[in-house]
């Protein structure tokens, strides 16, 4: 298993290269580790606007061989919305079935904004096609995960095996994996109370272990709560790994409409 992990927490925003944050952890048998926590802008200098974020996104993807990446949008939609036979010729036939945002959001309108069983299961905040998610899926889906799978660079779990690619990405919620854990109380914003929670969150992180070898205040500091989200993104994977969820057998559901890894339930 790969000891680098990765959290993307990410934005289909026009200056999503300020939006998208960057975790990276490190984990052995002993310990989990913060190494770094990145605005995309600061990783890859000019990867600013949106286009060139998504692109310089990908390209960092591709400079990390092994990576485990954890990616806070959907990797696919609701079976209703599936018009191809199989995940890989829905990906391959995304952008002519759905040309545009909007196009999305129209098909997803039309047809109620079913959510996915996954969506059902890890009790996200909005089906895919919502009307706060559907740039997000859709430029995640158009411009991060089309070009990295369709070229053979990373591998898509559950609809892939992990092992037909070196790098791995998988499906991640924040929100979720906090729910999970019963830990989820409003933490996005500037209130003094939004920066306690997040306080508060950090020092649960560390007392499970997660050790920050950067410094954590701008994890607390960033009001929007989007590097929050993305150590959150990595630590996801990371339990989604110690759960086996990797390696698990997927519903039958999931091979087409992906799953949400790292909020199984705790006991």
């Amino acid at each position: 298993m790969p000891t680098a992990l990765f959290g993307v927490d990410f934005s289909g925003a026009i200056d999503a290269g300020r939006k998208i944050w960057i975790a990276r952890l490190e984990r052995d048998d002993c310990s989990l580790r913060v190494i770094s926590v990145t605005r995309l802008k600061d990783l890859m200098p000019g990867a600013c606007d949106r286009t060139t974020a998504l692109a310089s996104l990908v390209e960092f993807m591709r400079s990390q061989p092994e990576g485990l990446f954890g990616c806070d949008f959907p990797f696919s939609l609701p079976s209703s919305l599936l018009s191809s036979r199989n995940w890989p010729d829905f990906l391959e036939d995304f952008v002519q079935v759905y040309p545009s945002p909007d196009a999305l959001y129209e098909a997803g309108r039309q047809a109620g904004h079913p959510r996915r069983a996954c969506d059902s299961h890890a009790r996200t905040p909005f089906a895919p096609t919502n009307l706060r998610l559907f740039r997000q899926s859709w430029h995640g889906i158009s411009g991060v995960l089309r070009p990295l799978v369709l070229s053979g660079d990373a591998a898509a779990i559950p609809m892939q095996s992990r092992k037909s690619a070196s790098r791995v990405m998988m499906e991640v919620c924040p929100a979720s994996t906090l729910k999970a854990l019963k830990l989820y109380r409003p933490y996005k914003g500037s209130g003094s109370d939004r920066l306690a929670a997040r306080q508060r969150l950090v020092h649960w992180l560390s007392k499970t272990g997660l050790s920050f070898m950067c410094d954590p205040l701008p994890v607390i500091s960033e009001p929007e709560g989007d590097a929050l989200d993305s150590v959150l993104a990595a630590f996801a994977v990371a339990r989604a790994i110690s759960a086996g969820e990797l390696d698990a057998p997927p519903s039958a559901d999931a091979i087409d409409e992906g799953a949400v890894f790292g909020c199984a339930r705790l006991r």
